[in-house]
């Protein structure tokens, strides 16, 4: 019997492959240089992701896309660990570039440990491929903050709470001046909350960072900002 985990599932309901008549194959494989490291295995992490992704072409025949799968390496980022983000970003480079060279169809960047280890695997696959990526952030923000005269206060009380998202809400052209007083405070991923593509675009641009998005922009308006400051959709 075979062992069906979370990723395996969430790609099958995704697809919508469960509710399909017929044979299909549904290939979650991913191989960085760091799990392959753990079994003795060095200098093949291109090498085993090209092969893995034309096995997986030859299996599909044309009939399925292929998805090249960035997995997470374990590793815990400074402080809490001895990973730099620059090694992350190297490892997932690595994996990512084997899978391009083999042809995939698009990217999986699988749940990651940390926001920052996802944005090492955003950064490795655009370094070597302009296809699509899928990115599942499992995240959630506690109030949305409006830009007021307490700002500041009620920043520094949001981000001692456990939420894993600070929230604020940009409304007007002068919330832009005090948010980007006070964005060198935020030490947790930032959902930027705004329903104005020209005031949101005058946030990103001050933003030391990338952000998440969350209102009532069409997705014809935010695409360019995701292309221009690597906004989260």
């Amino acid at each position: 019997m075979g062992y069906v985990g979370g990723d395996i599932t969430a790609g099958l309901l995704s697809s919508g492959l469960s509710e399909k008549d017929g044979r299909y194959l549904f290939l979650d494989i991913g191989t960085n240089r760091r799990k392959l490291e753990e079994h003795g295995i060095f200098n093949k992490t291109a090498d085993y992701n090209l092969r893995l992704s034309e096995l997986s072409k030859k299996a599909a025949g044309g009939k399925a896309w292929v998805a090249g799968d960035i997995s997470p390496t374990g590793m815990f980022l400074s402080p809490l660990g001895e990973a730099s983000f620059e090694e992350l970003v190297d490892i997932y480079t690595e994996q990512a570039a084997g899978l391009e060279k083999a042809g995939v169809d698009l990217f999986v960047i699988e749940t990651m440990m940390t926001l920052s280890d996802a944005r090492a695997a955003v950064l490795a696959v655009r370094s070597v491929s302009e296809k699509p990526m899928l990115l599942p952030v499992d995240a959630k923000h506690g109030k949305v903050l409006d830009v007021t005269s307490e700002f500041e206060d009620m920043l520094a009380e949001e981000l001692d709470t456990d939420d894993a998202m600070v929230a604020v809400k940009l409304s007007g052209w002068e919330d832009i001046d005090t948010f980007a007083d006070c964005q060198y405070m935020i030490n947790k991923p930032l959902c930027i909350v705004c329903d104005d593509a020209d005031i949101l675009e005058s946030a990103l641009r001050v933003y030391q960072g990338r952000a998440l998005y969350e209102g009532a922009l069409s997705e014809e308006e935010l695409l360019p900002l995701c292309d221009k400051y690597g906004l989260i959709i």
